[in-house]
């Protein structure tokens, strides 16, 4: 989390002169969250990025005389051309914001989940399971687009529902902000939550999300073979090298709304054939068809549940469906999000590097196979040896016993605050935040250390070797009596045994 009021734990430093910036407000506009700076040394007035959702690691600035990337030779990527897309396009028009209070808090932590694209919203929105069961003393709100209601889970404080298209959300809107800014002047105490954009599936349960549990793994191999096709008709699952570079032509010359007819089509009799090999294997399986739109049609023995507009109530039919599904298939894409949350095994689809070796059918076999054990016993008797193995295997890691002392120590995100760099060890502004520390006999360690500009390490020494990952800007480190080298963002620095080393952030350039 990032502590915003009462006072920014988050300092900012001019890219320029790099000395202290003002930082004005917090805008928070859209997806993109951003501290307003303005340099009291050299007058440079910029926004930053703060380290939440796509730049948890990454900081990007646009300069706001300019309009631009700064510096202006940054190297570009999706993140930054849409954030600077969002920056020149904002909008003034009003804004449908609901807000609903659940609960009461002064001090709140805020998960903004606003984004043009589906699967970063609902990403974004599994983060909140982490606050409401580690952060409890602080109420949860919930920034989501309307369509995604349905989907906040259960213990938050409060709900701000923007009504807003996603595709709009690709623009920044000031009413947003001036409606944020007024909510909080109610609080005391406001953290922002990092709204992780990959974040631990294993510890999510989607059921407090949709109200549909999983399929029942323990039955997998009782019940009636289930097979559940999600289709889409933007992103195809292209039969041959000829539908290939038709798609690629009709995009090129704009009149892929047209083309996606054909396409969609033959995705349907591809879909048909595989169902066909797949009843060869269970004649007694049954068939789901679900996705947005409705081109063409299905043979009796397939129920089609397409729908050309989707609401809550269809979301949560198909949720059903994929709950009970052995294998859902589908073209890789934020649509497979739920449907692979909630079902027993899936097949993601994905175009092969290679055009002219069609995957198709390496894919349908691939759907029979992963449901093989439904109808075969000897696989069934297995199955079920290998359950009794595993419940053995959890027993010994949550006990130890007397077959090799097994344990296992869970330390939850969060868990360790980050502290002050000792002085002892460190010169300037230095952060530490603890990852994992091995215990006899395992001798691991590792840490992430932020430095503020020229802030550094003392002369230190590492008998048994250090490796030293820059995940974000740059600096010097130096081996005693050897050159001073600079490293860089994602950059691995080993040191060599019984060496003292020092590293010293490089300041940003005038």
């Amino acid at each position: 989390m990032i502590r915003i009021k009462p006072e920014g734990e988050n300092k900012f430093f001019c890219p320029k002169c790099a000395q202290p910036s003002k930082v004005k407000e917090i805008a928070l506009k859209s997806a993109f969250t951003l501290a307003d700076c303005l340099c009291g040394n050299c007058g440079f007035a910029y926004y930053q990025t703060l380290p939440v959702g796509h730049t948890v690691v990454d900081t990007v600035t646009i300069d706001k005389l300019n309009s631009r990337l700064y510096p202006w030779d940054t190297k570009t990527s999706w993140f930054s051309e849409a954030l600077l897309k969002a920056h020149l396009n904002e909008k003034q028009e009003a804004v449908e914001i609901t807000k609903m209070i659940f609960k009461k808090h002064d001090q709140v932590v805020v998960l903004n989940t606003l984004d043009f694209l589906y699967g970063h919203v609902l990403l974004k929105l599994y983060n909140s399971i982490f606050h409401l069961d580690h952060h409890k003393d602080l109420g949860l709100i919930v920034i989501i687009p309307k369509s995604f209601e349905w989907l906040v889970p259960s213990g938050c404080s409060e709900v701000w529902i923007v009504d807003v298209k996603l595709s709009d959300l690709v623009y920044n809107h000031s009413f947003i902000q001036k409606f944020v800014a007024r909510e909080f002047e109610r609080f005391s105490t406001i953290y922002l939550s990092k709204s992780y954009s990959h974040p631990d599936f294993t510890t999510i349960d989607i059921s407090r999300f949709t109200g549909i549990r999983p399929f029942d793994l323990a039955n997998f191999a009782r019940l009636q073979p289930t097979f559940t096709f999600v289709l889409r008709e933007d992103r195809w699952w292209l039969p041959s090298t000829l539908d290939y570079w038709f798609y690629r032509l009709c995009r090129k010359f704009g009149v892929l709304k047209i083309g996606s007819r054909f396409l969609s089509i033959r995705q349907n009799a591809l879909i048909k054939k595989t169902i066909s090999f797949v009843r060869k294997k269970f004649p007694d399986a049954r068939f789901f068809v679900v996705g947005l739109g409705t081109t063409g049609g299905f043979r009796r023995h397939t129920r089609d549940e397409r729908k050309n507009t989707v609401n809550d109530s269809v979301e949560r039919d198909w949720c059903s469906n994929y709950a009970r599904s052995h294998v859902v298939i589908g073209v890789h894409g934020s649509n497979m999000l739920l449907p692979t949350a909630h079902a027993a095994a899936c097949v993601e689809i994905l175009p092969d590097s290679n055009p002219s070796a069609p995957f198709a059918w390496r894919c349908s076999r691939a759907a029979a196979q992963v449901a093989a054990p439904v109808t075969d016993r000897a696989a069934l008797a297995d199955l079920e040896t290998a359950e009794k193995r595993l419940k053995k295997a959890q027993g010994l890691a949550k006990t130890g016993s007397k077959e090799g002392k097994v344990s296992m120590q869970i330390t939850p995100i969060g868990t360790h605050p980050s502290r002050k760099g000792p002085a002892e060890y460190f010169t300037g502004g230095v952060r530490l935040d603890s990852r994992f520390a091995g215990t006899d006999p395992a001798r691991v360690g590792g840490a992430i250390v932020t430095f503020e500009p020229g802030a550094h390490t003392a002369w230190h020494t590492h008998p048994l070797g250090q490796t030293l990952i820059v995940t974000y800007g740059s600096g010097w480190a130096q081996i005693e009596g050897g050159p001073k080298r600079r490293v860089a963002r994602v950059t691995s620095y080993g040191s060599r045994p019984a060496r003292s080393t020092g590293m010293v952030p490089r300041p940003p350039q005038r």
